[in-house]
């Protein structure tokens, strides 16, 4: 089986407001197969969702 990169766009931001370890990232698929897309494939909100998810790219 073949493994296909995948690109992403993404856009953050971090509120001093907000708890620190609390932030914002939009990840919008960016392959060369996958049309732009307004709404965000994955968003992040702290740490653990950001290990989590990269845990799973090295799964795939």
């Amino acid at each position: 089986m073949k493994k296909e990169d995948k690109n992403y766009i993404f856009y953050t931001s971090v509120d001093i407001e907000e708890e620190q370890d609390e932030f914002l990232l939009e990840l919008f698929s960016c392959s060369e197969h996958d049309e732009e897309k307004i709404i965000p494939e994955t968003i992040i909100h702290n740490f653990d969702e950001l290990i989590t998810f990269f845990e799973q790219m090295e799964q795939e």
